[in-house]
């Protein structure tokens, strides 16, 4: 397996198994210390299975969890089945990553025309979880096409490392999606309701998060395009808890990058977001986030990207619960966005694109002079920002990305900052050229008392 421990030949599948369109209700299977668990644990050497329907059934295990497969390999097939059950993973695996899908946990070979109705849910500490809600990662030879996510993924517990996606985890190859020939679909719910409590004193280190409609996180070195289509899938996070973060990267097609090592390239080419981002708060119980980035399209880029003739249709930063949130002082580096939250790394170019959503950022952030100036804690700008287009570009003080270019994007929709920054187009950049932009969206902030920046561009 992919933690290099040798799965006996005689508890394989190898065969196919045709459900002929049926449902299987009514499975159980409960053991939170057993891996490679699904109603078929592992295939391999051609296994196929195909035209099964997996609903109101209950599986629990520790890793390689998938409601029809738990564990794949590249020349098995998964295609046209279904999941509306229950998977739920409570105790993760030791010193392994733990890989978890609505589908198939783990699948180095196809998996197409699937299905996920169903629920993910992540009870109690897992130091190191992918999940997707159709499979957990694309390494280089997964084949996967015109899958859909419509059920909801919850991060619950006290896990630290966590990547989800609606309907892939982690792109580990380089990926092309596009709408033309691959018809996949997600507009499902992943909520992250708690998350372990880890922040080291300078902020180094800690707890990272990274959700995203249709992938959670783009690897290092990866070439990762996007074209056409319209996502779905709502993202929210509470903030209650009380629990430190060293990042939470949301975004409503991608997540984010890694941010030690970048991508090659991310691509958006008309691609669409309608999927609301929203956030509870209580003053009284603060969560330390170090780093929060959020995009209607992608929350965090690392690499060369490109965002082309992209609309965000959808609430960022709605507040389901809290009064007063900005009270709770958060004194970290909360960017949010109707297109992309923060880019590093390359070049970067947007053209076209146009939020139409209501962007809120009622983060109470404390930054070294006034409230919302920039100071370099642990080489990053620190301010709150609420934009339009793109929340900051080269915000890493300590290394220049590239060049940003902006022509022709729109902002209509408007920006209610608490304090920090309002921004119709872009919020922050250093090295821009920004041509033919138009904001016709108001900008409000929530305390006449407190200085803040704001520009219609």
């Amino acid at each position: 397996d992919r933690n290099g421990d040798r799965i006996p030949e005689d508890i394989y599948f190898k065969g196919i198994f045709d459900g002929n369109n049926k449902t299987i209700s009514g499975l159980y299977f409960d053991n939170s210390a057993q891996a490679y668990v699904g109603l078929f644990g592992q295939t391999e050497d051609g296994a196929t299975v195909k035209n099964v329907g997996i609903m109101d059934s209950y599986i629990r295990g520790k890793a390689y969890v998938g409601g029809v497969v738990g564990y794949a390999d590249e020349k098995s097939a998964v295609i046209n089945s279904r999941m509306g059950g229950t998977i739920v993973v409570s105790t993760g695996p030791a010193q392994m990553l733990c890989y978890v899908g609505g589908i198939a946990g783990w699948s180095e070979g196809t998996v197409s025309n699937n299905v996920m109705t169903g629920e993910l849910k992540f009870l109690s500490g897992i130091s190191d979880l992918v999940a997707g809600g159709v499979t957990s990662a694309l390494p280089a030879k997964t084949k996967v096409n015109a899958n859909s996510f419509m059920g909801s993924i919850t991060l619950g517990g006290n896990s630290s490392n966590v990547i989800l996606g609606g309907l892939y985890g982690s792109v580990q190859s380089d990926r092309s999606f596009d709408i033309a020939s691959d018809k996949s679909v997600t507009l499902g719910n992943i909520a992250i309701d708690s998350y372990k409590t880890d922040l080291n004193t300078d902020h180094t280190a800690g707890t990272e998060i990274f959700a995203g409609g249709f992938v959670g996180r783009a690897e290092a070195g990866v070439e990762l395009a996007f074209n056409g289509y319209e996502c779905q899938t709502n993202i929210s996070l509470d903030q209650t808890t009380g629990s430190k973060a060293l990042c939470v990267c949301l975004g409503g097609v991608l997540g984010g990058c890694d941010f030690d090592a970048a991508a090659k390239s991310v691509k958006f080419d008309d691609v669409s977001n309608s999927g609301i981002f929203s956030t509870k708060y209580d003053k009284a119980k603060v969560s330390p986030i170090d780093k929060c980035f959020v995009g209607g399209i992608a929350g965090f880029v690392n690499g060369s990207t490109s965002f082309k003739n992209c609309i965000n249709n959808a609430v960022i930063g709605k507040v389901l619960s809290g009064t007063n949130p900005a009270d709770a002082k958060q004194k970290r580096k909360f960017v949010f966005a109707g297109i992309a939250g923060v880019v590093i790394g390359g070049d970067a170019e947007f053209v076209s694109c146009e939020n139409k959503g209501i962007i809120f950022n009622k983060q109470y952030c404390n930054s070294a002079v006034n409230n919302n100036d920039y100071d370099s804690a642990n080489g990053w700008y620190s301010v709150c920002t609420a934009a339009g287009i793109l929340g900051a570009f080269d915000y890493k003080e300590t290394s220049v990305s590239g060049k940003l270019t902006m022509k022709d994007c729109i902002n209509s929709g408007d920006l209610n900052a608490y304090r920090g920054i309002g921004a119709g187009i872009v919020g922050f950049a250093r090295n821009a050229e920004i041509t033919s932009c138009t904001n016709n969206g108001s900008l409000a902030k929530h305390s006449a008392s407190i200085s803040s920046h704001k520009g219609g561009i």
